[in-house]
């Protein structure tokens, strides 16, 4: 019993002692993809008990007819726009997946005046700035003038462009301002903010737009009327290669991953929670984080130093006390077996929230 007890401290310590690396965002893989997407079946596990079988949509303010894709992007469709069904399935708290997912919970932040990802709407009175890829230019667009990366400086640099017309966005990464004039970039894409915002590029590790699940600024107040992007730690990912809606990992997953939450994984916070009687009660900027993660779920993007969702350095003003709320709120989340392009969102006849409107035409 006392070499059981030993041992059990010894293995303690080196967890914690694991705990205390270095914070660090690695950029996205711009290779092809090392593994295809694969569709993981539902697990044994029941779902989480007393959960109502016929949610009715949660209140949100009225949207308008028509959605702008410069602030609310992607088809009405998309899994960053689907909100969570009925016949979402969700794990125990014990299950793999969620244990990955919750267990440094305490941890949980939002990233946005750092590691987080600028987005500009440039008009056609801005400069047209030429973009160069290994020195060569591959690409001249409108960029207001005072737009810059993310910060730090030496990071990943993520800097996304809106088009004057609204209905495109050039993202980039590691995208630094030349001598000379323009800017030097390590990748950039042009994606359509009409389409799905998965699958087709874009300068995000999980293979799809890097805007996708990004809170915007207005939108705490307004409420988010979409799924989240989050981010984990290496020690939390699969190894075994993405799960829809991704199709990319972040790095050499065989050496870095050691978790059990794939990269690509929803999580949502399952509908029995009443998240206006937790006690003490959330910040209002936190409640909205939260019937998001309820409504929509949150979907891992990337691998980051903590566990964290993403908040565009715009709206970073607006965050109130929600950093505080985030440990609480991470814990209550749940992966959802039962998710895929067929059963975005878990399927069901009811959703969470209304579908979102259509978009405005081009």
């Amino acid at each position: 019993m006392k070499k059981y007890v030993q041992l059990s401290l010894l293995m303690c310590m080196f967890s914690l002692m694991g705990c205390q690396g270095k914070f660090e965002i690695p950029g996205p893989d711009t290779t092809s993809p090392t593994y295809e997407t694969t569709y993981l079946p539902p697990v044994e596990n029941p779902p989480v008990d007393n959960i109502p079988s016929d949610n009715p949509p949660d209140e949100y303010p009225p949207a308008d007819d028509l959605r702008d894709p410069a602030l609310w992007p992607f088809s009405s469709d998309s899994p960053w726009n689907m909100p969570i069904g009925n016949g979402a399935l969700y794990e125990q708290t014990g299950a793999p997946c969620t244990n990955s997912l919750v267990f440094e919970s305490f941890g949980a932040s939002i990233n946005s005046e750092e590691w987080s990802h600028p987005v500009y709407h440039a008009s056609v009175n801005d400069p047209l700035v030429p973009i160069y890829l290994n020195g060569v230019e591959r690409l001249r667009i409108n960029i207001p003038s005072n737009a810059e990366s993310s910060l730090p400086y030496n990071g990943d640099g993520h800097l996304h462009i809106i088009d004057p017309s609204g209905n495109y966005v050039v993202e980039m990464y590691r995208a630094f301002p030349r001598s000379g004039g323009g800017w030097n970039v390590d990748y950039y894409v042009r994606l359509d903010l009409h389409g799905p915002g998965i699958l087709t590029g874009g300068a995000r590790a999980y293979g799809g737009s890097a805007i996708g699940g990004l809170i915007r600024k207005g939108e705490l107040s307004n409420g988010i009327r979409h799924a989240l992007a989050i981010a984990q730690p290496w020690t939390h990912l699969w190894p075994g290669g993405p799960v829809w809606p991704a199709n990319k990992d972040d790095g050499n997953i065989s050496s870095k991953y050691s978790g059990n939450y794939p990269m690509g994984q929803l999580a949502a916070i399952p509908p029995n929670i009443n998240l206006e009687e937790l006690n003490p009660p959330l910040s209002p900027e936190g409640l909205a984080i939260g019937r998001a993660m309820q409504d929509f779920g949150v979907y891992n993007v990337d691998s980051a130093g903590v566990s964290v969702v993403y908040a565009e350095p715009a709206a970073a003003g607006e965050l109130g006390r929600a950093h505080y709320d985030m440990p609480r709120l991470w814990a209550l989340l749940r992966c959802v077996s039962n998710n895929s392009p067929t059963n975005v969102g878990g399927g069901g006849n009811i959703r969470r929230a209304p579908l979102a409107p259509a978009l405005m035409a081009k």
